[in-house]
This record gives structure tokens, C-alpha cells and sequence, in this order.
């Protein structure tokens, strides 16, 4: 990771995340912060960059398991001149439920675009990367950004929700957190949190969905609904379906190629 420094520099490297950490909201007593990476290699006169959104099912995990669990992703995207910024957002809990994550989200985001010139932002040239219920709010963030995301990544999102069973859609893990999320259980929170019913003609953002074929939490037929819906818009939309991936991305064997093709779009669309 990159401390922050001046735009004119190559950003030199630092042990401790919470040095660069940037408070871009206050609830309460509690402040959220994000990380701003810088790239290894300046490329551009303003820096395309990325907000990635880590998973954990609405109620767990951090930017930095993002970090971690998506390295190679992270220093491809940085060496091809991006700038990669880790967002933290509230968890749902017995007081919050999944809202709070995709309003943070969505204040990050609008931080970021406001001080844009402070953080050498390239406004014009933005995405969001998200995994799993990461990905969900990726998608739900960029859609509802207008046309201020570029492109969106979703690695493994949940585009739709079911409390039923038998629907291709519902799985006992996906059920789960989301009933921990307070997704499953209020009809209109299971109708609001699913991306596939915000697609419409007047979304400006391009997508690319990642979906393994074995995937045992969130099936790749959830991509495959977006991609129908985005397409039936006449949205640009891509998906990949890598063959044997579960939704454990670190344990695939092709994961260091998969990285490199996902950064590489990225970089391609964002210049």
C-alpha cells in the first residue's frame, strides 16, 4: 500500500495502514475512513482510479481483507497507472441493517468526487470494484451514481433475492447473511437491495460481471440475470464464468490470470 504524497511523486510504500486512513464521514461517535493507494506508476496527468468494496456478508470484513485477498488484483491495477481506494463502511447489525453499508458507500463515493483535485482524481475516468456482498453494493452504488461511474466490477454479487428454496436464486449461506442484513424478512428491503430491479436505460455505467461456475454461496445465475437485464436495456455489460471457481477467488487455481484479465478491462476502460 501507498502513503499519500504529492502528486508529482511516486508514492513511497508504508507499513501501517492507519497512517493514511481519511475520515470522509462522522456518525455519532463513530468515524469511516477509506485508504487511498496511489499508483507505482504514474501514467496519466490525473489518475484513473477504483473504489473496491470488500465482502463479509453485509456484517463482517474490512478493506484490508480486500487487500489481502486481492493483491495481485490491486498491484496490476496500480501498475497500469490506477489508483485503488479501499472503502470502509458501517456493518449491518441488530441496529443497522444492510442500508447503512450502501449509504456509506455512496457518501464515500461522493467524497471522493469532491475532493478530487486534493486526491489527483480523474472524475471522468472512476469505477467500483466489489466481491460478494461487496459486489452488491458496487452495483447498487455505481447504478444510482448516474453518470458518475464509469465501470463497474462485480465479482460474485447477489443481483436479486429469495427466501424460497427452490429458486435457483436461494442459497442457504446467501439466505443466511442476508437475513442477518435484514435483506430477507421486510418484502421491500429484499425488492430495494436487489441490483437487477434498478437497471433501466437511463444507467451511464458499463459492467463487467465475475461469476465461477461452481460457486456454492451465490450461483452464477445471479450474473447471468444481470447481464440479461442490462442487455434487454441495451446497457454494455460483459461476463466472465471462469470454470471450477467457487466463491473463494484466493483458492482458484487460475486466480492470478483472473486478476490480470479483470485488471486489465479495468485499465483498458478507465484511460
Amino acid at each position: 500500500m501507498a502513503a499519500l504524497a504529492a502528486c508529482s511523486d511516486v508514492p513511497e510504500q508504508y507499513a501501517d495502514a492507519e497512517q493514511s486512513e481519511i475520515i470522509y464521514k462522522t456518525v455519532g461517535e463513530i468515524s469511516v475512513g477509506l485508504d487511498i493507494l496511489y499508483p507505482t506508476r504514474r501514467l496519466h496527468d490525473k489518475n484513473p482510479t477504483v473504489a473496491v468494496i470488500h465482502g463479509g456478508g453485509w456484517v463482517s470484513g474490512s478493506r484490508e481483507d480486500f487487500y489481502r485477498d486481492f493483491e495481485p488484483l490491486i498491484d496490476r491495477l496500480r501498475e497500469g497507472g490506477v489508483t485503488v481506494v479501499g472503502i470502509t463502511y458501517r456493518l449491518a447489525s441488530e441496529d443497522n441493517s444492510w442500508r447503512v453499508c450502501l449509504e456509506d458507500c455512496e457518501d464515500a463515493l461522493a467524497y471522493l468526487l469532491e475532493h478530487a483535485d486534493e486526491y489527483d482524481i480523474d472524475t471522468e475516468n472512476f469505477g467500483v470494484i466489489g466481491y460478494s456482498a461487496g459486489a452488491q453494493l458496487a452495483l447498487m452504488t455505481s447504478i444510482g451514481a448516474g453518470d458518475q461511474v464509469k465501470y463497474c466490477v462485480s465479482m460474485s454479487a447477489p443481483t436479486t433475492f429469495s427466501a424460497q428454496s427452490d429458486s435457483p436464486y436461494y442459497t442457504e449461506t446467501l439466505d443466511y447473511y442476508a437475513r442477518q442484513a435484514k435483506i430477507i424478512g421486510m418484502a421491500i428491503d429484499q425488492y430495494k437491495a436487489s441490483p437487477v430491479i434498478l437497471v433501466s436505460r437511463r444507467c451511464a455505467t458499463d459492467f463487467l460481471l465475475v461469476n465461477g461456475t461452481a460457486d456454492e454461496v451465490v450461483p452464477a445465475c445471479h450474473a447471468e440475470l444481470f447481464c440479461r437485464e442490462a442487455e434487454s436495456f441495451g446497457l454494455e455489460v460483459e461476463l466472465i464464468e471462469p470454470e471450477g471457481l467457487t466463491h473463494s477467488y484466493p483458492h482458484y487455481a487460475g486466480f492470478e490470470d483472473l486478476c490480470r484479465e479483470i485488471a486489465d478491462r479495468v485499465i483498458d476502460r478507465l484511460k
